[in-house]
This record gives structure tokens, sequence and C-alpha cells, in this order.
């Protein structure tokens, strides 16, 4: 046994038996990045923030973009056809100062034959706001490709700044808070999404004044949230976890929970211990 424990690779699958058409989603992870530049070409990203399910550490772009992103929702019964379903979502409104979480009823169903929306090659979840009779009027979609182990979904937000200067004197002529904020979006894919928002730097004004030089700049806000049938994890679960009883540590990716040893101490090895979803140790 101590042998065993020198190396270990356990993993336990969590499995509740249903499809994925049958059950409820919850968020799991959520990052955000900032790009900015002066053209669509200078784009540099900022490293990765990790978000909590309140969106508390996310980025205000301006005063007046708003945000609403799904946090949990449910699809059980949705396999075959739109069923109306509350989902809550992660919403932000022009001038609050933080997120709230909010609860609309949407019709939703699961789609595995279906691209309408490209980048999922898997399946993806429609979210409509009406089926009035046979129009479908669709306000998002999650969804999930082979590459990827559980669903997911990119949103967006942009900014375009501009300014207009003397070319001589550096002194700002008019706009000197001009800008052009754009709606919320989503999309399977980053790029593809962050292409969709570049495309705004056409609304910014061209410049017919040759004494005067404008500036822009371009700011655009990536979200990217992972759900998965699993709770949203809370505490240490989302982090290497480890007690003093045990130097084994647990940590979550998706639906599989992996348990590996920790540092050998004083050259004595330990038992594993198996941790549950709230962190209480539940075998040794």
């Amino acid at each position: 046994m101590k042998k065993l424990s020198l190396f270990l690779g356990l993993s336990v699958v969590a499995w509740t038996g249903a499809t994925v058409c049958d059950q409820n989603f919850h968020l799991q992870s959520a990052y955000q990045y900032i790009l900015t530049g002066d053209s669509p070409t200078t784009l540099t990203a900022s490293a990765a923030v990790k978000l909590g399910r309140e969106m508390g550490a996310a980025t205000i772009l301006h005063d007046a973009t708003e945000y609403k992103m799904i946090t949990d929702f449910d699809a059980a019964g949705t396999c075959d056809a739109y069923v109306s379903k509350n989902v809550i979502f992660a919403t932000r409104k022009k001038g609050e100062t933080k997120f709230s979480s909010t609860t609309t009823p949407l019709f939703i169903k699961s789609n595995k034959d279906q691209y309408i929306k490209p980048g999922w090659d898997e399946y993806w979840f429609a979210f409509a706001d009406s089926i009035n009779s046979g129009t479908i009027s669709l306000s998002n979609a999650v969804g999930k490709t082979t590459s990827h182990s559980n669903i997911d979904v990119w949103y967006a937000n942009g900014i375009v700044s501009y300014a207009l200067r003397n070319k001589v004197t550096g002194i700002l002529v008019s706009n000197p808070n001009g800008s052009v904020s754009t709606s919320q979006t989503y999309h399977a894919d980053s790029a593809t999404i962050v292409a969709m928002e570049a495309a705004n730097f056409a609304q910014a004004p061209v410049n017919t004044d040759s004494s005067l030089r404008l500036t822009t700049s371009l700011k655009i806000q990536l979200i990217k949230i992972t759900y998965d049938s699993l709770p949203t994890p809370v505490g240490g679960i989302a982090r290497a976890h480890s007690t003093p009883e045990s130097k084994f540590q647990a940590r979550q990716m998706g639906g599989m929970v992996l348990i590996q040893p920790g540092e050998k101490t004083n050259g004595i090895t330990e038992p594993v211990s198996l941790y549950g979803m709230m962190g209480n140790r539940v075998a040794s």
C-alpha cells in the first residue's frame, strides 16, 4: 500500500444516469479577458481573470454597458421540443454598480442534429423568447464541441473611444469622451466574436479636417462561461484541497474529481482521502 501511495492517479466520474437534455445545468467557471488596441489588428489580450458566480470581479466597460449571462438552466424534457423553463442570469443594467441574479422564463430546446448556431459540433441548447407559429426568436444559446468536456459559451461587449486633437498643439478639440458602445453578443468561438466586436470600429467618426488628428481605441471584453450538471462549485473545490489529516489533494475538472498525492512528509506516506463536493472527507 505504501508503494501505491507514492504514485496514485485516481479519478471519480460524476454521472447522473440522465441524458444531457434531461438535466439541470449550472455555472462551473467564468473567466474574463480584456483586449485593447488602436485598431482591430493591434489588439492584445490581458491575463485571464477568474470570475465568481456573482461576477463581482468583472470589468464594467461603460456606464451604459448591460449584461445578461446565463448561470443556470433546467433542460429536462427539452430533447424533442421547446419547453418553457425559468432561466437564471447574472445581469447588470445601465447605471448599476454590481451584478444581480434574475430569473427569466424562456423556451429551451436541445439540438443534436441541427447546427443552426455555428461552432458547436456535438450538441447545443437554444433559448428562445418566443416560438409563435413556428417562428423561433432565439435570444441565447450554449453548446458543446467534441473537444470540450463541458458545454460553454463566449459573451462579449465592446467599446470604441475616439477624440479629435489639434495636430500641432495636441489640444483636444471635440469628443473628449466620445465612445460607441456595443450590445452584448454571444458565440461558440472566441475569434469569431472578437471579429464581430472589432467591426464596430466602422462606427467611429471619419476625420475630414487635415489640421486635426483622430485617435481611436477599442476595448473588447470576453467572458467565457462553462456549465455542468454538477452544482456550482463552492469553497475550496475549485482549487487544490489539502488537510492536515492527508497530504493528498483533490480538484475538480468539469464533471470529474481528480485525486493525487501531495508531497511526502518526513519520509512517511499517508493514506488517500476522498472529499465530497462541499469539501468534507467522505472516505479514506
